[in-house]
């Protein structure tokens, strides 16, 4: 009888410890990262570049930006708005998802002004040296 008791009492705490125990959850599977997408209250930051318009392409709409003096990037420019700017025009291109804008930036006032100062030497006539007073005294002495 003791021997009975004695294992009822071993089967219960071997019992106890089973069911004492947490339940463990399957780990959750991660979907590779192609198949996860953006939350779409993430803001996408834009790319901002600045340079001088070195070619335009009226055939495939495209425009090529010289970024640096090593760097040339080409842009694609909408039909309707391409012929609204020529090579040579300074630009800002913002690229913010799959939408490009081009904006022509306007030259500083000092470079204006610096030509406008140009322009004027270049047109002013030149000065010329005053003629010899004439003598006072026209019959000597």
């Amino acid at each position: 009888m003791k021997k009975t008791i004695l294992s009822l009492i071993v089967l219960s705490a071997f019992a106890g410890l089973t069911f004492a125990q947490p339940q463990q959850t399957p780990a959750p599977t991660e979907k590779p990262k192609a198949e996860q997408k953006a939350p779409a209250n993430k803001a996408v930051k834009p790319e901002v570049f600045t340079g001088k318009i070195s070619s335009i392409d009226n055939t495939k709409n495209e425009m090529v930006v010289k970024i640096n003096s090593k760097k040339e990037k080409t842009f694609p420019v909408d039909a309707k708005e391409i012929n609204n700017y020529k090579v040579g025009d300074k630009v800002k291109v913002t690229i913010k998802g799959d939408k490009t804008e081009i904006k022509v930036v306007k030259e500083a006032k000092k470079e204006k002004k610096a030509e406008a100062k140009v322009e004027k030497k270049a047109e002013a006539p030149k000065a010329t040296t005053p003629a010899p007073a004439a003598d006072p005294n026209p019959q000597g002495k």
